[in-house]
């Protein structure tokens, strides 16, 4: 064979290898996909805003997509699945919340990986949220900051102020000065059966008060969101998970409340 042709007959073999590396490439990826929320229950009159739109009434299963904005008043809520992008939310009355993020990739053994993001511009979020990806990231904003949230059942407001029935809530938030400034931005975590006041930038015990308001908010979400109906296929957690999950929960506000001596007293966090 001459040398020309023997480099010719490698140099295909090469190619051929290479083609079949990046089609392999090519079905092992997944695609980034645009997800939505669902609106399950509607209580009252809340309104929405479709990309910036006028506001018109909101009706059971619409659906809501990355700048949509829901607005409910003193009289109102809405439950909402999330699909994809993981649990269920309420949107507590005297409330307006948009979706910023809404994204997510079906990965190859079946798991869900997911960039969520809420913007709570006004009022209370109730969530709750089942395991994650390492690299899926929910978020929900403040005009104080952020919340990252992994795993948890939650409620935050827009002051910035959280309380966590299970699971972990990292935060990010301006506190507030003496004088009534803004302060500086404090991050610290909030472990289940805490809660956290951004404008003091401290965690303490979960008041009783606290505890049974966010277990009926979430509560509801999770039922009519769709979680407990298994209509929310971004969960990845069956029932019997969802009510282990809930063990787990009460078994760490019984420690905590042990820890503290039952007194109340806050326990300031590392920062």
């Amino acid at each position: 064979m001459k040398l020309t042709e023997c480099i010719g007959t490698r140099m295909a073999a090469w190619a051929a290898v290479l083609v079949v590396a990046g089609c392999a490439g090519t079905v092992g990826a997944a695609n980034v996909e645009q997800g939505w929320a669902t609106a399950r229950v509607i209580d009252g009159n809340p309104v929405f805003s479709k990309g910036g739109g006028p506001w018109q009434k909101l009706e059971k299963s619409v659906t809501i997509h990355v700048g949509d904005v829901i607005k409910t008043d003193d009289k109102s809520h809405v439950d909402l699945s999330l699909n994809y992008n993981n649990g269920a939310v309420q949107v507590a009355p005297g409330s307006e919340v948009s979706f910023d993020k809404l994204s997510y990739r079906l990965m190859p053994l079946g798991d869900i990986e997911h960039d969520t993001e809420i913007n709570l511009r006004v009022g209370i979020l109730y969530g709750i949220v089942h395991r994650m990806t390492k690299a899926s990231k929910y978020e929900v904003k403040t005009p104080r900051g952020v919340a990252s949230i992994r795993g948890t059942r939650y409620r935050i407001s827009a002051k910035g102020d959280i309380v966590v029935l299970s699971g972990t809530v990292v935060a990010s938030m301006y506190t507030t000065n003496p004088d009534g400034t803004q302060g500086p931005i404090k991050t610290y975590s909030v472990n289940a059966g805490f809660s956290s006041s951004a404008a003091a930038g401290d965690v303490h015990g979960s008041t009783t008060g606290d505890i049974n308001d966010t277990t009926n908010g979430t509560n509801d979400a999770m039922s009519h969101g769709g979680v407990a109906q298994g209509l929310d296929p971004g969960g990845n957690l069956a029932n019997q998970q969802d009510q282990q999950q809930q063990q787990q929960q009460q078994q760490q506000q019984q420690g905590n409340q042990e820890s503290a001596g039952g007194t109340g007293e806050n326990i300031s966090p590392t920062f």
